[in-house]
């Protein structure tokens, strides 16, 4: 099922990214840019990979080291700042052309404002409403032109010397006939001399050109009364606040569709037990929802909340490929939009885990990371073999039997359509997360071959992971097995299929029962700088 999209309130990290890098002449055809731009946060580690490569690298190279970092440190706290807010607030009845406004006026200028004040304080610049004090308010660079010929002394005089050609180049960029391209500055001031003076001539027409690059959007979106609030008093409401109140007026012309939307919600809850009739009387308020959305919504801007409804459903049928169709649809229309992300995220990683739909997996935690949700992955270290064997290693075994039964807690079969699903797929066996098939705890050591990998069932999952002997009994905490294994030859520095040595599990049953019979064992046994300090896979 392809669903149609309809365009985020919230423009996505990719998109601000893609208009930055436009602003500044830096954007070079990204291909990366260009799909997280489109389809979201679809791999988290590209936030950081793209901000050196769009601007920390060319401002180094084109402008000074100082100012590429000087930028570089605002635009990663201004993204911080945006994540927050379409974290915390739902604007989930707003239009892109609603919401813009709004957001450039309370949101993004005040924060364009800060750094501007900053730029004049680090690098003697402009005040920030020079950049809107030529002719007409709305030629950034006419303004800073004036600027630099009446405040930096070698500028005038370099001007006067160039050829004619030169000249009317300039004469255009001051009359607004063209947007110069950010790299005609360095061609036009080739043959000024190196100095403090030069870099400070090449910063500001830099920025200059970005302030003018987003004026002339917002004129050509009717947008430029907004993008001038730089020098109004603030709307003391915050943008939470007046974002919520936008969302709650306009929603207004939603009416028709709420009581049943409403309705349809209500008995879909997963705490809500089902009857023999709730399946068919359901289905027929998810259709009457439809028929309202197409009738009041023709964009399909509430879409998102019929496609999480639609999901849940299926759940309950017992159709869980059905289900994640509209699990896809719901989280894709959601993401830059409703504040029910969290919801909807929860549901959509325990149903994926529990079909072992990796991709989707993949792309829910990527975005869930962009969000807040989880903590972004560390960076790659040497001493972790599930770096080196992934290349981004977003999910792992761990989560994924973790994931599978938190399926069996948020969806249980009392709350399901009655005799619609098998129950023993909804049950959760065990009051943990994951563990060993009991017998395994059982088995007695090869001590002809101390060294010899086992197989292990895991009870959730239905994976199966390798340990070294040594590495086994030590986690059951079987000090005889250990010393029997560490007698016939057993190699300490052998880890298990995710990373686990002997040492850290005799050092886990340490600090969680005082047991030290193990790690006495092993601590007597030289162990690998690697083996001490590994990261597991965890």
């Amino acid at each position: 099922m392809t669903t149609d999209i309809p365009e985020r309130p919230f423009p996505t990290i990719g998109e601000i990214y893609r208009v930055l890098a436009g602003a500044l002449g830096t954007k070079n055809n990204n291909r990366d840019l260009d799909r997280m731009a489109r389809e979201g946060d679809y791999d988290h580690l590209l936030r950081n990979s793209l901000l050196d490569e769009l601007f920390r690298d060319p401002l180094a190279k084109r402008l000074s080291p100082q100012f590429s970092e000087f930028f570089c440190n605002h635009l990663d706290h201004l993204i911080s700042e945006y994540i927050k807010l379409v974290t915390s607030v739902g604007i989930d009845t707003l239009t892109r052309a609603e919401s813009l406004p709004l957001l450039i006026e309370h949101f993004f200028s005040p924060l364009a404002e800060k750094f501007l004040i900053q730029v004049h304080s680090l690098f003697s610049g402009p005040v920030p409403a020079t950049y809107f004090s030529g002719n007409d308010g709305s030629n950034a660079i006419e303004a800073v032109c004036e600027w630099l010929e009446n405040n930096i002394s070698s500028f005038s005089p370099f001007l006067s010397y160039q050829e004619k050609i030169q000249q009317d180049q300039y004469r255009k960029w001051k009359q607004r006939k063209e947007l110069p391209k950010s790299t005609s500055f360095t061609v036009f001031l080739e043959e000024f001399p190196e100095s403090p003076d030069r870099q400070r001539i090449l910063i500001h027409l830099t920025i200059a050109r970005a302030v003018q690059y987003f004026l002339d959007i917002c004129s050509k979106n009717d947008l430029l009364e907004s993008a001038n609030i730089t020098y109004r008093k603030s709307d003391s409401r915050g943008i939470t606040n007046i974002l919520a109140e936008a969302n709650l007026n306009y929603g207004k012309k939603f009416a028709p569709i709420a009581p049943v939307a409403f309705a349809a919600s209500d008995v879909l809850r997963r705490k809500f037990r089902k009857t023999v009739n709730t399946k068919e009387d359901s289905w027929r308020l998810l259709e009457e929802f439809e028929k309202q959305m197409i009738k009041y919504d023709p964009d399909g801007i509430t879409g998102h909340y019929l496609a999480w409804q639609k999901a849940k459903w299926f759940v309950y049928a017992g159709q869980y490929k059905e289900a994640l169709i509209h699990y896809k649809s719901a989280f894709d229309q959601t993401i830059y939009r409703a504040e029910n992300l969290s919801e909807i995220l929860k549901e959509a990683l325990a149903v994926a885990a529990f079909k072992r739909d990796m991709v989707f997996l993949k792309q829910l935690k990527n975005q869930a990371i962009a969000f807040g949700c989880f903590n972004a992955i560390g960076e790659r270290d040497k001493l972790s073999r599930a770096s080196k064997r992934s290349k981004d290693n977003i999910v792992e075994d761990w989560e994924l039997e973790q994931w599978t039964t938190h399926f069996s807690i948020l969806f249980p079969p009392e709350n399901c359509f009655p005799d619609c699903i098998d129950e023993k797929k909804h049950e959760v066996e065990f009051p943990f997360l994951q563990d060993f098939d009991p017998d395994s705890y059982n088995k007695k050591p090869d001590l002809k071959r101390p060294n010899r990998m086992i197989s292990i069932d895991m009870v959730f999952g239905g994976v199966k992971r390798r340990y070294p002997q040594l590495v086994l009994y030590a986690r059951c905490n079987q000090p005889d097995n250990v010393k029997a294994l560490l007698d016939s030859g057993a190699d300490v520095d052998m880890l298990s299929s995710i990373s686990e040595s002997a040492l850290l599990f005799s050092l886990l049953t340490v600090v969680n029962t005082g047991d030290r019979r193990c790690f006495d064992l092993l601590k007597e046994h030289e162990h690998s700088y690697e083996t001490m300090n590994i990261k597991t896979d965890k």
